[in-house]
């Protein structure tokens, strides 16, 4: 296993840039289709460009990591393409007609069952536009009828809740909305069959951001069905995650190519650590670590002489925070971060490679947990880092790392994905975001909603940028130039990826002595 294709499910750098640093990480070779090609046009004329991509790519290739949405769908929601069932489950054909040309190639897909409505940026705030709540009401009653009819409960209040959302969407809107989930549930179908026919040696299906209740769920209860029924389990999952879903198929299919399993040693910084509550999903911080470890093809194990590797979780004392410092939820005298960072270092003293997960805020590193973490342990020991998005999408990507670091012999690719992270996740969400978004709240009278910064937007990357250099550079001396003679940092402005202050895409990149 060498070259792999990929085509990724979204447009934002941690969709096209990261699996491509994990990849080089690994030892491999990543080929992704042009950020023009995923973006470019609307309707079924970028989709046919897409597919004959994968079928140039094909011939030389040894895997395809392919998003169903994206061959079918398209990869920018903004120009998703027209078409009905038959339509889109045309598309996904190219799949079937690629492995039977090229049946040495492995395709691992992916599929996302969306959420029943558009979340509210959690930092923010939410505009009027942005969610719908007939809609999220009507997601939720319709669930709950369903689980009440199965059991055979009283089922009135349901009935009643759902009329009362109904009255409140016009029938059309509603029908246009219900077809569209049916059109990617259809999908879903249709690729559980491609696996069942040998075309795709797994199929992982994420629920994003997933609320206890809600269409999803009914849509997630028929795809497990199907996979009952055909005993496909051993080659397919449904968990909650997204954007991290590529990158757990990397590590899986470096994992499956090698014919083992790893075997991962949790640490935790509290004994009830498991039972932490995570925004924005449907399961406890146990429950999701348990759903991923198995879509990476990892098994968990009670001792480190068992151990390849060891993942640490910085999980929230009760429930995953927002804002820093939460010392109700998140940082609570049950929680001891010292004693958490000196096992780690125990473990790195062994020989044990250390990738770690931090999920006590959402969407962001913990900053006093870095500031203990980086001058303790060893970054050549290092196999991961992550602190982006959901706690699914921050916990498969710390697995997807620590699986390519061990597979990879090359530090500089590995350091290159820690600065990424850290950069990010860390530097900015953590402490630069909070700094530029109280700044321009002053401006503003108040702080930037989700409709965009507008006219701010310049002002705020140029804040970005001054604040942002001197904190990345310093990270990049203190922490990565010692253990790396020979490598040095080439560091650019940064951009806004969007309209506010949520995305970032940055201009950087490591050169070896010689390199130009």
């Amino acid at each position: 296993m060498r070259r792999v294709l990929l085509l990724p499910s979204g447009l934002h750098p941690v969709h096209l840039e990261f699996p491509q640093v994990l990849a080089r990480a690994a030892g491999l070779v990543l080929h992704v289709p042009t950020a023009e090609l995923l973006g470019h046009g609307e309707g079924p004329g970028h989709l046919m460009a897409l597919a004959e991509w994968l079928w140039r790519e094909a011939p030389a290739a040894d895997v395809a990591l392919v998003s169903l949405e994206a061959l079918c769908l398209g990869v920018n929601p903004a120009q998703e393409a027209p078409g009905g069932v038959e339509e889109v489950l045309a598309r996904l054909e190219v799949l079937r007609d690629l492995k039977r040309s090229y049946p040495h190639l492995r395709i691992l897909a992916h599929g996302v069952v969306g959420p029943a409505v558009a979340q509210p940026n959690p930092f923010f705030g939410s505009s009027s536009s942005s969610v719908d709540p007939m809609r999220a009401r009507f997601s939720e009653w319709a669930d709950r009828l369903e689980r009440l009819q199965a059991v055979g409960k009283d089922t009135r209040e349901a009935l009643t809740e759902l009329d009362r959302a109904r009255l409140h969407l016009s029938k059309e809107a509603l029908q246009l909305w219900l077809q569209a989930r049916e059109r990617v549930h259809a999908l879903h179908q249709a690729a559980i069959d491609l696996l069942h026919a040998g075309v795709l040696e797994y199929l992982a299906l994420t629920l994003d951001n997933p609320t206890p209740y809600g269409l999803p769920h009914q849509e997630a209860r028929r795809l497990s069905a199907r996979l009952d029924e055909l005993g496909l389990w051993g080659e397919a999952d449904l968990y909650p995650g997204g954007g991290e879903a590529p990158l757990l198929l990397l590590a899986r299919a470096l994992l499956q190519q090698a014919g083992r399993k790893t075997k991962v040693l949790l640490r935790y910084p509290s004994a009830r650590a498991e039972q932490a509550e995570l925004l924005f999903q449907d399961r406890s911080l146990g429950g999701l670590v348990r759903a991923q470890l198995r879509a990476l093809g990892g098994v968990r194990v009670g001792s480190l002489e068992e151990a390849d590797l060891v993942l640490a979780v910085n999980a929230p004392a009760l429930r995953q925070g927002l804002r820093q410092p939460d010392y109700e939820g998140v940082d609570t005298p049950e929680r001891y971060l010292p004693e958490l960072v000196d096992r780690l270092v125990a473990d790195q003293a062994t020989g044990r490679m250390v990738t770690v997960a931090d999920l006590a805020y959402y969407g962001q590193a913990e900053h006093r947990f870095v500031q203990l973490l980086l001058p303790s342990l060893s970054l050549p020991g290092l196999a991961g880092f992550s602190a982006w998005g959901s706690a699914a999408n921050s916990l498969g990507s710390a697995l997807a790392a620590g699986v390519c670091a061990l597979f990879g012999d090359d530090p500089v690719p590995l350091a290159e994905a820690h600065f990424l992270r850290l950069v990010e996740d860390w530097l900015y969400a953590s402490r630069v975001r909070p700094e530029v978004e109280a700044e321009l709240s002053r401006e503003l009278g108040g702080p930037p909603s989700d409709g965009g910064l507008g006219d701010f937007l310049w002002a705020a990357e140029r804040l970005v940028a001054q604040r942002l250099a001197p904190l990345a550079q310093g990270l990049w001396q203190r922490f990565f130039a010692p253990s790396l003679p020979g490598v040095k940092l080439e560091w650019g402005a940064p951009r806004l990826y969007g309209p506010d202050l949520s995305g970032l895409r940055l201009s950087w990149r490591l050169l070896r002595e010689g390199e130009e």
